[in-house]
């Protein structure tokens, strides 16, 4: 594929950019960026989500809305 290049470097490097970063990229398009994660909110009574309190105040402190 010319797409990957000439070399096994070469052809790692855009295998990953082209095809494992793909919906990143879409992701980041979405908000402005080049790359993003997209992340599932599990609510706080939700089932299965016990989890450690300070992952709450982690959330109140750093957590920023999208735009």
């Amino acid at each position: 594929m010319p797409l990957l290049g000439e070399d096994d470097a070469t052809a790692d490097r855009n295998y990953i950019k082209e095809f494992v970063l793909r919906r990143s990229r879409e992701t980041g398009r979405q908000h402005g960026v080049e790359y993003a994660e997209a992340f599932h909110y599990v609510a706080a009574n939700a089932s299965g989500a016990n989890r450690d309190p300070r992952v709450d105040g982690y959330i109140r402190r750093h957590a920023v809305p999208l735009k």
